[in-house]
């Protein structure tokens, strides 16, 4: 019999058979998918802190969220960050923290390294079954800025967002011109 042909882009994927293709590794990453990892979702007002980020190389945080952060980076781990622009209803990349975080001044820190992986548009709809046992069970997509994610899911997560269609991101001229990028909200 001859393969079926592929879902259209509108029909849904039967959950299991988009969770085994999850189980496959990305090709391509600087890192192995069984290396200690930890992930969290970022999350950023405004597609332009994106692009600056990523034209930089540099995030910015709250810094009452330094401290997770660094514990992670500092325990060994290769801390991944998912990121989305709010209200966007998508996810939009991911990233390695490549610095540990100094505090700053006010509500931010000082701007730490990060290595962007991918940039891309993943729909909030491909990750909601993914659930967040550090949250309550939640899905993925409720995810708070610098929410930790348990390692299945935010593996899984980061997955879809490296299989999604590369976008780019590169900063406009308009883009505003302080910090490294990042920020809440």
């Amino acid at each position: 019999a001859a393969p079926a042909a592929p879902a259209a882009p509108h029909q849904k994927v039967p959950y299991h058979a988009a969770m085994a293709e999850l189980a496959a590794e990305p090709e391509d990453l600087p890192f192995s998918m069984s290396d200690k990892l930890r992930f969290f979702v970022m999350k950023t007002n405004s597609p332009e802190k994106l692009a600056v980020s990523v034209g930089r190389r540099q995030w910015i945080t709250s810094n009452s969220s330094a401290g997770p952060l660094n514990a992670a980076y500092h325990d060994g781990s290769r801390v991944v960050f998912l990121f989305t622009v709010a209200d966007s209803w998508h996810f939009q990349g991911a990233a390695l923290m490549t610095s540990p975080i100094a505090p700053g001044n006010g509500k931010w820190t000082q701007p730490f390294g990060v290595h962007w992986l991918r940039t891309c548009s993943l729909r909030f709809e491909a990750a909601e079954p993914l659930r967040n046992s550090y949250d309550g069970n939640h899905s993925v997509i409720e995810a708070r800025d610098c929410q930790e994610l348990e390692p299945n899911s935010g593996k899984q997560l980061f997955t879809l967002l490296y299989r999604a269609p590369k976008v780019d991101v590169a900063p406009s001229s308009s883009a505003p011109g302080g910090g490294g990028g990042g920020g809440g909200g």
